[in-house]
This record gives structure tokens, sequence and C-alpha cells, in this order.
């Protein structure tokens, strides 16, 4: 009797070991070297996934989604938005690890690939992520992207200084703007500023 394969279970098992590889091996590791590691053959990762580019997109957005998921679990429509903030500071805690990888894997997927060979995916998938921040605290794109962006630099800034105490110390402090940003600002929105020039 032929052995039946659950190919979603297979593709989720490769993304989640092929993330730890790159994670570690940076971009540039060969899809080869990528199957050897996870004893897979090359035939079956290329099955699932046609290219690296393809791979690290996927990936990606697996990783991303999982933590979005996570998000929009712990988090329900009757919390105020200052509670919403703070439990995904919260999350971006819990996920430093995983997300400080992925943020170094996509700056590693930037330097090393050329501009015109990049899908619309890195664009559409920030987008994405962005517009769900925005639904989840209700605030502005812009506020939003301002937020990932502080994120992002909190989370390199850890992985330099390797200091978790320093890590949590700032991301809290992050949320403390945004609660602040949340609690003065009308409907998520500052009043604008007046220039006296």
């Amino acid at each position: 009797m032929p052995k039946i394969v659950d190919h979603n279970a297979c593709k989720k098992q490769i993304l989640d070991d092929s993330f730890q590889v790159l994670a570690e091996k940076g971009y540039a590791y060969p899809m080869r070297q990528i199957a050897a590691t996870l004893s897979v053959s090359t035939g079956t990762l290329y099955h699932y996934f046609p290219s690296k580019r393809a791979l690290f997109e996927q990936l990606s957005e697996h990783i991303v989604r999982k933590n979005i998921e996570k998000s929009f679990a712990r988090i329900t429509s009757e919390l105020s938005r200052s509670k919403r903030a703070t439990i995904l500071i919260d999350i971006l805690i819990e996920d430093s690890e995983e997300l400080t990888a992925l943020v170094l894997l996509s700056v590693d997927y930037v330097r090393l690939v050329p501009r015109q060979e990049m899908s619309e995916f890195f664009a559409e998938f920030l987008q994405s992520y962005i517009s769900n921040l925005s639904q989840l605290l209700e605030i502005t794109e812009e506020m939003s992207r301002l937020i990932v962006s502080a994120g992002d630099g909190i989370l390199l800034h850890n992985w330099i200084n390797r200091d978790q105490a320093c890590l949590r110390q700032c991301l809290n402090l992050l949320r403390d703007m945004v609660l602040v940003y949340l609690e003065h600002g009308e409907s998520g929105h500052l009043a604008p500023r007046i220039d006296r020039g």
C-alpha cells in the first residue's frame, strides 16, 4: 500500500526547519545545502519551492502569519486600544528571537538579490503587516509603519548588543510611546503641529 503523505504538514515542517537553517546560515546558503541539512532530497525541496526566492517569501509569510494569528487570538474588540498595544508588545517580546531572525534574513535577502529580480512580494508583504497592525490598534497606516520601523530597529539593535533587558526596556518604551499616542490623539490622530516659523 502506498504511503500517504500530508503535503501541507510536510511543507509546513520544511518551512519551519529551513527558517532555522537560513537564520543561521544566511540567504546565500545554497538550496542543495538546505536540502542536505534538512535531510530531504533536493527534488522534494524544489517540489514545494521552485526557487530560493519562493522559499524565502513563503517562510517570511509563514512566520508573520503565525505572529498575526497569535495577535488576533489574544486581542478581542472589547479590549481598549491601550490594552491591545500592550498585548502586541508582549507578543513581540515573546517572539523576539524568531522575529529578529526574520528581520536579519530580510536584510540579507535585500542586500544579496538584485533589485530587478525582486518580486512585488516584499512591498505587498510589508503592507499586509502594516494593515493588520492598523486594524488591530485602529490607527492610521502611517502610524503602523512607524511602529513597525521602530520595532525592527529595536530588534536589530538588540541583536548587536545581545541584551534581553535592554530589548524589554526599549520595547516597553515603544509601548509607552504608542499608549501616549492612543490616549492623547483623537481617534488615533495627534493634533497637527503648528509651525511658528
